[in-house]
């Protein structure tokens, strides 16, 4: 008599079929994606451009483009260029006249890791003078030209930077109206040598309203226009503790040569009126043209030698000790006399060289 067979239970043979669906499934997917019916981004190889089965037509160039908003400064990653809608690189076709003729980009590799000179919205194509020259970093530091540096102020300090633009050109005047009343006088004084000297040249001078103009920055670049910022601010209190709030500050970021950081902070911590002057934003705009200094008539020490009621108006500033204490004294060197003209680093009893 022949033995029954051994039993199996029901749970292996459920299992078993569960994974012959899951066979079949998976080998259908890869079958219709093979053929082309369906796109499975992980399967495809990281070299392709165009994630489609047809090229362009005849006479059109097929270009990527941004398939989200970049900011300025950033660095262009794939991520940028990616529809997630069709599994592949976001592209238009363009006709071969309008690529050649705006030289536009059309390789990936001459966008991919490139730093924006300006921000890019979503869907336009990238042509060379979209970017900064190669090997920029990118962040704050890319829109800082070569040989300057970069100084960050509330906007509230200097007049006239609203509504300017990464790139734009700009100089800044420092203007300080110079008080005779001693009580004002004794802000200038705290200001260092600098001060100092605006004072004595207000006590020495004239009751006539006295002023001085200086031009703080040549040619400045604005890196980053004005904004809001949130910055933290903790206070403490017996019933809540330590807590943090926010508060908004506009800022701008501004890039100027390294000899006017000095002048600018000095102005900006003395609290003087500044006032940005933007420059023209037109090519043929000359890029080495300079704004002159002013200084009134009427300030001791201007240089100028035609005031004949003030026989002081040619002085130098000089430090010396008065009861034990640094002071800087005004010391007058005389008007011109006999035509001469004595330089303004030349001690007043040195003759001129023969010959000047």
């Amino acid at each position: 008599m022949t033995p029954p067979p051994p039993h199996r239970p029901r749970s292996s043979r459920g299992l078993l079929l569960v994974m012959f669906l899951l066979v079949a499934a998976a080998g259908t997917v890869l079958t219709l994606h093979t053929i082309g019916v369906v796109s499975l981004p992980f399967l495809t190889p990281d070299e392709r451009v165009i994630a489609t089965n047809t090229g362009p037509e005849p006479g059109r160039v097929r270009v990527p483009m941004a398939a989200r908003e970049i900011g300025a400064y950033e660095e262009i990653r794939r991520d940028d260029l990616w529809d997630r809608a069709t599994g592949g690189v976001s592209t238009v076709d363009l006709s071969e006249e309008v690529v050649t003729r705006r030289r536009i980009l059309v390789q990936l590799n001459d966008i991919v890791g490139r730093v924006l000179r300006h921000g890019k919205a979503s869907g336009y194509v990238f042509t060379e003078e979209d970017f900064l020259p190669k090997g920029t970093r990118p962040g704050l530091v890319a829109g800082i030209p070569p040989g300057k540096r970069a100084l960050r102020f509330k906007a509230e300090q200097v007049q006239g930077l609203v509504d300017l633009r990464p790139g734009d050109r700009f100089d800044l005047l420092a203007s300080l109206a110079v008080d005779v009343e001693p009580e004002k006088l004794k802000a200038f004084a705290k200001a260092g040598a600098p001060g100092a000297e605006l004072v004595m040249r207000a006590r020495l001078a004239s009751q006539r309203p006295q002023g001085e103009i200086r031009v703080l920055v040549q040619n400045g670049v604005i890196v980053t226009p004005v904004s809001t910022r949130n910055i933290p601010i903790s206070s403490s209190s017996l019933t809540r503790g330590m807590t943090t709030r926010t508060r908004p500050v506009q800022e701008v970021v501004i890039a100027v040569f390294p000899e006017e950081l000095g002048p600018l902070s000095e102005a900006l911590a003395i609290g003087a009126t500044i006032v940005a002057t933007p420059r023209s934003g037109h090519p043929e705009d000359p890029q080495e043209s300079v704004t002159p200094d002013y200084r009134s008539p009427w300030m001791l020490g201007s240089g100028s030698g035609e005031d004949q009621d003030n026989p002081t108006s040619d002085f130098r500033m000089v430090e010396v000790f008065e009861g034990g204490e640094l002071k800087v004294v005004p010391v007058p060197v005389g008007p011109k006399r006999d035509g001469q003209k004595r330089d303004a680093h030349q001690p007043a009893t040195q003759k001129p060289a023969a010959g000047k």
